[in-house]
């Protein structure tokens, strides 16, 4: 795919957040920077630990920008934002994190560019969990909003915070109602099928079993037939329970998935869907 295709003469920026217990940058995540790089000379990649020879990597295709391990990735986002925004007007700003396996980039962001609403955050995935929000390891704004007095005071007002569900409350879920308050439409690219809540549908039933309130819906059970509401799919995380329609769609993969919801999704079963992809090499950064 060529830029130039879908963007014209636009500026584009990335901001891209990382971290990594031992400083190392994957080489997925590299692939991603290396491919990006071809098209905009503003990728700026936020590390809160970066090894010496990593950094050396990835400065070849980003600006490398180092900080206090402080704030997780909403202020990684804020800092990269900062420095973008000093360094030239953009037309659009992609801001994502090093949490997903990228195995195709330009299908990827050929399907964002194919986007024509321009007065939306986009972002991958759509949840319900808490309050509706675009979830924040991938999401898309135009320059109407990157500029807009209420984008550029949120991003002013950001401080780090240390409890990630503080995080998730005030960032991640009041970024989106940021957009809400203002009319401003949240457009997710997945908009899951009838197909794909009924498997989040009875993947949550299962995986809530246990808990109280379908412990008693389970045992009272007097009919070998039962009606199910698919709303109970919105209870879940569609980048979890729907992971192998968000492969096959728009071929990324959430690493925590695989390392931390291993019930949900088995190496191998992964492994094969990928069979054929010639980057399936990159899921050595995940094992």
């Amino acid at each position: 795919m060529d830029f130039n295709n879908f963007t014209g003469q636009q500026k584009i920026g990335f901001v891209v957040a990382h971290y990594d217990q031992y400083g190392n940058i994957a080489e997925h995540l590299l692939n991603t920077l290396k491919y990006l790089s071809k098209y905009s000379t503003h990728i700026y990649f936020v590390s809160t630990n970066l090894n010496r020879d990593s950094q050396t990597k990835a400065s070849e295709f980003a600006h490398v920008i180092t900080r206090e391990n402080l704030g997780y990735d909403f202020f990684s986002y804020k800092i990269g934002i900062q420095h973008a925004l000093k360094k030239a007007e953009f037309d659009q700003l992609f801001i994502f994190n090093d949490s997903i396996v990228i195995f195709n980039p330009d299908h990827l962001f050929k399907l964002f560019f194919e986007q024509k609403n321009e007065l939306s955050l986009t972002g991958l995935t759509l949840s319900y969990e808490i309050n509706k929000h675009i979830q924040s390891y991938f999401f898309h704004i135009h320059k109407n909003i990157i500029y807009s007095d209420f984008h550029l005071k949120w991003w002013d007002n950001l401080i780090a915070l240390d409890n990630k569900n503080d995080i998730i409350q005030k960032y991640e879920i009041g970024y989106s109602k940021l957009f809400i308050e203002n009319n401003i439409e949240l457009r997710p690219l997945f908009e899951p099928t009838k197909h794909d809540k009924f498997v989040s549908t009875l993947r949550k039933l299962y995986f809530s079993r246990e808990t109280p309130h379908f412990k008693q819906f389970f045992e009272n059970l007097q009919e070998d037939f039962v009606k199910i509401d698919l709303k109970i799919s919105e209870q879940t995380n569609p980048i979890h329970y729907n992971w192998e329609s968000v492969l096959e769609k728009y071929k990324i993969l959430k690493k925590d998935l695989f390392i931390k919801n291993n019930s949900l999704a088995k190496k191998e079963e992964i492994l094969f869907r990928l069979k054929n992809h010639k980057n399936i090499h990159f899921m050595k950064d995940i094992s």
